[in-house]
């Protein structure tokens, strides 16, 4: 299994939410019980000995 968890981080109507990008972010996700990951997840995710990746998210607007 994969080491990486890949997540990208939106802002939903003031919210700051973590979505799971990868299979191994999704399973974490499972594991929680939710669609997104929290801090605490990833902190959890992070002591079991996955490492943390970002992916940016594709702003369109400047695109157009």
């Amino acid at each position: 299994m994969e080491t990486v968890i890949h997540v990208q981080v939106k802002s939903v109507y003031g919210n700051t939410l973590i979505y799971p990008i990868n299979q191994a972010a999704q399973l974490i996700a499972n594991i929680a019980g939710t669609k997104t990951l929290s801090r605490a997840n990833l902190a959890t995710a992070q002591q079991l000995g996955f490492q943390i990746q970002e992916v940016p998210a594709i702003q369109l607007a400047g695109v157009l």
